[in-house]
């Protein structure tokens, strides 16, 4: 059972789908998260290209419950543009839309 709010309300796939494609962008590899009441704790390497190397930098993020929201938010209309958000996602894949 999900102890914090927003994977409580958008579950657990919509909610990594969307952390995900965040800590991708970042380029961020070998990744622990741990969830809290107000905000997941992210800890992983990060992708550092240099001139003749690449190498892993540790790094730790705190991704409060407001950003965590608005990732989601953002994953969604990227997948789906233009769609009704007021629609619960279950009901989006019940129909065949997510």
């Amino acid at each position: 059972m999900a102890t914090n709010p927003v994977i409580a309300e958008e579950g657990y796939e919509e909610v990594f789908r969307a952390l995900g494609a965040h800590l991708d962008a970042l380029r961020l590899t070998t990744i622990v998260v741990t969830e809290l009441p107000d905000r997941l704790l992210v800890k992983g390497e990060a992708v550092v290209y240099t001139e003749n190397q690449v190498r892993g930098v540790r790094q730790s993020l705190f991704i409060g419950n407001d950003e965590l929201r608005a990732l989601v938010a953002k994953a969604r209309e990227q997948r789906h543009p233009g769609e009704d958000e007021s629609r619960p996602t279950s009901r989006r894949r019940w129909w065949g839309r997510g």
